[in-house]
């Protein structure tokens, strides 16, 4: 688990996808030569690399790209797609070592209308997440609701619309295709069903990680992108 992963950075999309335009066309970088490649300073450059790993695009230890991260580059370089976006929100919804943003997306947003951070903080706080770094845990329930409503990272998603000064409501996601669906069932099937022929509906909507609560769907919802898939 992983509280202040990424210092006090958020997610950027047009950084994040220069970091992994640069790895992939140059490989294996010391931090200097990223930080000087893509005009982050030091901290910031970590932070970047660190996001990657959390979103499953760079093996950090192997020091390349993973799979789906080339996939990106090769589809989506500039990550501007929107299913590429709700990819990427996928990526850390169904990741508990991203703690913050697998907590709110599983167990938080999926049950409010209208809520404020104060209020999240609340939630994780008495879930017992980020109990001993309470200014990090503060930071990262800042990052996740700077992230769902702001137009450099993933506000086009339109989970979430910040409606005050510190108050958020939550709303109906635009964007999801039913390759989208597909492709997260498929995911999660291979990680956590590989030897099941048939997974219940109940278990697709309520299971953390999984495309209910990840894209906040119905069950008419799933049920019309079932139909749209066959």
């Amino acid at each position: 688990m992983a509280i202040g992963f990424s210092q006090t950075f958020g997610i950027e999309l047009k950084v994040l996808s220069a970091a992994m335009r640069t790895f992939s066309a140059e490989g294996k970088l010391s931090r200097a030569e990223l930080m000087q490649k893509i005009g982050v300073g030091d901290n910031r450059a970590e932070a970047v690399v660190t996001w990657l790993g959390k979103l499953g695009l760079r093996d950090n230890k192997k020091r390349c790209l993973t799979s789906l991260g080339k996939f990106l580059m090769e589809k989506d370089a500039y990550l501007e797609n929107i299913t590429t976006q709700w990819i990427l929100h996928y990526q850390l919804a169904k990741n508990p070592d991203a703690e913050v943003w697998y907590y709110l997306s599983n167990r938080f947003i999926t049950n409010r209308g209208e809520f404020t951070s104060k209020d999240a903080i609340q939630s994780l706080e008495l879930a017992g997440v980020g109990q001993t770094n309470p200014r990090h845990l503060k930071s990262d329930v800042h990052i996740f609701l700077q992230a769902l409503a702001d137009s450099k990272a993933l506000k086009e998603l339109n989970l979430l619309e910040k409606i005050g000064t510190d108050r958020y409501k939550t709303k109906n996601c635009k964007g999801i295709h039913p390759l989208l669906v597909g492709y997260i069932l498929f995911d999660q099937k291979q990680t956590f069903y590989p030897n099941v022929s048939t997974i219940n509906i109940k278990e697709l909507l309520t299971a953390d990680g999984n495309v209910g609560k990840v894209c906040l769907l119905s069950r008419d919802k799933l049920e019309d992108f079932f139909k749209q898939l066959q």
